[in-house]
């Protein structure tokens, strides 16, 4: 997972969630159940999340896609397309920390 605090009391982030031998679902935050992200969300960096692909889905409600990743190039590609969400999605410019977190 990488978030970062974009407001007070506002998170958000690119998570993914992997088994072996399947596709890796990839999650970007809409800040659904939790406000005030929600409203930090709409708009137009709702729209242009919804530009790299995803869609609304599953119980979180959360901008939701699956991708493989199963090359170092498939890997490059999501990983820059990690940073172009930070930057386009949620308007991040390299002033606030980003906090990654692996989880298993």
């Amino acid at each position: 997972m990488f978030s970062i605090d974009v407001a007070p009391k506002v998170q958000v982030y690119v998570q993914f969630w992997s088994e072996p031998a399947e596709d890796v679902t990839w999650e970007v935050s809409s800040g659904r159940w939790n406000p005030p992200a929600d409203r930090w969300l709409a708009g137009s960096r709702a729209n242009r999340i919804e530009a790299f692909g995803f869609e609304l889905d599953g119980n979180a409600e959360n901008y939701w896609r699956e991708v493989p990743i199963s090359t170092p190039a498939d890997a490059n590609d999501i990983a820059r397309t990690v940073v172009d969400i930070f930057y386009a999605g949620f308007d991040c410019r390299g002033r606030r920390p980003v906090k990654a977190h692996a989880g298993y």
